[in-house]
């Protein structure tokens, strides 16, 4: 559940980008509107009231929520969104340096303790993973001043070997001697010696890979970017920014029907615009109507064309979404949408009324991450909620914005 104050304010932002009145808009003038989405920054989206719903979805992610949190508390949009919920926008494959960056933070004056649940996720198993820094194994111990604090935390007291372990040694001759410290998150440094270890200097090379190649980062809050102003930034400030897709088209909202009659020359409704997203090559998939009760609007181009007439399902028909273990705690199956913006975020339209004409516009997000040794896996774009985040509404004769079915960059 969306708290209303800040839906309203969300909504009031962006209204006039899906509820311009088609005789008083260009379709130019429409995508300028449509720009102002992608510049709103993260932490103003609307805050969520925890339901034993919102708490299961996420826990079914493998997301984790605040541990403080309780149903009926507000929860923030930087803890609400995921690094993995970001990942179609660049997030998971950019490095703190480019990152810090994009936030306009000097990286320099960051300690440990500033990313401090990012180094909670760091291991010296993760961090020698092929695609993250392997060449650390050559290095000693000594040319890893993260690892040297961690030694001499004081912390380490089930391993009692480490103290008399020389700083000359090697990485992978440390682990042959004390294989259990490889899970030892660096998080375990003394708070003081967090404080006092520079993020650029604290494990080499760290800065430069992506984070997202680190097994459990991409399950952190955005929170945890905190330091690097991540939550300030907008879609639209990202490392891929949110963009309208090449071959947009502008639709005029046509016809809203609720309950198509038996008698309709096109009950299954073979030209439709909506639909999922269902493998790892990003592409959206129509689908259409399993029967003759699809709540729908219908689209007119003025040029005519292939998607003429075309139908975009009420978000509540359920599609073939997802791919990967990911999506399976949902039978691999989402809400139906469109993509006008590319397969990072969802636009549903719910509610669809046939009496009056309109439709609640919405937008929901996917989860992805990598899996060890499997690959890159997406849950359905159902987050926050399956019904998404409302963000105004749609009325016949409104010029929309829509991608034909294709696959995204």
């Amino acid at each position: 559940m969306f708290r209303r104050t800040a839906v309203v304010a969300l909504a009031t932002t962006l209204y006039t980008a899906f509820s311009l009145p088609a005789h008083s808009q260009s379709s130019t003038q429409i995508s300028d509107n449509l720009n102002q989405l992608p510049n709103i920054p993260l932490k103003n989206f609307p805050t969520v009231i925890l339901t034993p719903e919102v708490i299961n979805q996420f826990s079914a992610a493998g997301t984790p929520l605040p541990s403080t949190a309780r149903v009926g508390q507000e929860i923030r949009p930087e803890d609400i969104f995921h690094i993995g919920n970001l990942e179609p926008f660049g997030l998971s494959d950019a490095n703190l340096a480019t990152l810090a960056q994009l936030g306009s933070v000097s990286l320099q004056q960051l300690s440990m303790d500033d990313l401090l649940q990012v180094f909670g996720q760091v291991t010296l198993e993760k961090l020698l993973q092929p695609d993250v820094l392997p060449q650390l194994r050559e290095m000693t111990i000594s040319e890893i001043p993260a690892l040297q604090a961690l030694l001499n935390s004081g912390n380490l007291t089930e391993l009692g070997t480490v103290g008399s372990i020389s700083p000359t040694t090697q990485v992978q001759t440390l682990l042959q001697e004390v294989p259990a410290l490889g899970k030892i998150s660096f998080d375990q440094i003394s708070a003081q010696q967090l404080q006092q270890l520079q993020v650029t200097e604290a494990i080499p090379g760290l800065t430069q890979i992506p984070i997202g190649n680190i097994e459990g980062v991409e399950a952190l809050p955005i929170r945890s970017l905190s330091a690097l102003n991540v939550p300030a930034l907008s879609l639209g400030q990202m490392p891929k920014p949110m963009r309208l897709v090449n071959g947009i088209q502008i639709g005029v909202a046509d016809v809203a029907l609720g309950d198509p009659t038996v008698g309709d020359a096109e009950q299954q409704r073979l030209r439709v615009i909506s639909g999922g997203i269902k493998s790892k090559d990003k592409k959206l998939t129509a689908v259409r109507c399993p029967s003759n009760n699809c709540p729908h609007f219908e689209f007119s181009l003025p040029s005519g064309g292939e998607h003429n007439g075309a139908a975009w399902m009420d978000g509540k028909t359920q599609v073939p979404d997802g791919f990967g273990i990911l999506c399976k705690p949902w039978g691999c199956k989402g809400p139906a949408g469109n993509h006008p913006f590319g397969s990072g975020v969802r636009v549903q339209l719910r509610n669809i009324d046939q009496t009056q004409g309109t439709a609640q516009v919405s937008l929901s997000f996917a989860y992805c991450r990598r899996i060890p040794f499997v690959g890159k896996s997406c849950t359905p774009w159902i987050f926050p909620l399956p019904e998404g985040i409302p963000i105004g509404t749609v009325r016949e004769a409104t010029l929309v914005p829509f991608s034909p079915p294709q696959r995204f960059d």
